[in-house]
């Protein structure tokens, strides 16, 4: 994200989620989007999944609640991107 995206961060009303290093690893590319407490769409490494058995719906409310506890929103949102982006390595200078 450049320089100029984060004012946009600062419009959008989106969580972002540093995980912290206590957390045991988590595949990245692995999502689920929670729609109601009915249904819940799970996208792992190769397939889609529907899941609507409210015992397993009930897994992943109770897992977005932890993810939505931990999450910074607006300025602290903002300072997690702008420390992120402050610790990439400088590009060479150009000749």
């Amino acid at each position: 994200m450049q320089r100029t995206g984060l004012k946009q961060l600062q419009k959008a009303n989106l969580p972002l989620f540093e995980r912290p290093r206590h957390f045991k690893a988590m595949w990245p590319i692995e999502s689920f989007t929670v729609f109601d407490d009915q249904r819940v769409d799970h996208e792992p490494l190769s397939a889609s999944v529907r899941i609507t058995a409210p015992d397993e719906v009930g897994v992943y409310l109770k897992a977005f609640a932890t993810l939505h506890r931990h999450a910074a929103y607006g300025a602290d949102a903002r300072a997690l991107v702008v420390r992120a982006i402050e610790s990439l390595p400088q590009p060479p200078p150009r000749c």
